[in-house]
């Protein structure tokens, strides 16, 4: 058990930057190719980061 959710502004910074990234690829996934934008690797990417913070304990209160 990893214990509880902490939201404090580096939590929520990394969510609203996350959310806005998938947005935007998944918004230009449609489009024609000028760029490298695709929506289903923003997810994957998304998904792996997301994993990685939580194991790491970034979603995890601090204790001294």
């Amino acid at each position: 058990m990893m214990g509880t959710f902490v939201w404090q502004w580096p939590q929520i910074t990394w969510a609203v930057w996350a959310c806005v990234v998938v947005l935007v690829a998944v918004a230009m996934d449609g489009e024609p190719k000028t760029g490298k934008f695709n929506g289903t690797a923003a997810l994957i990417a998304l998904f792996v980061s997301a994993t990685l913070l939580y194991f790491g304990g970034f979603f995890t209160e601090v204790r001294p």
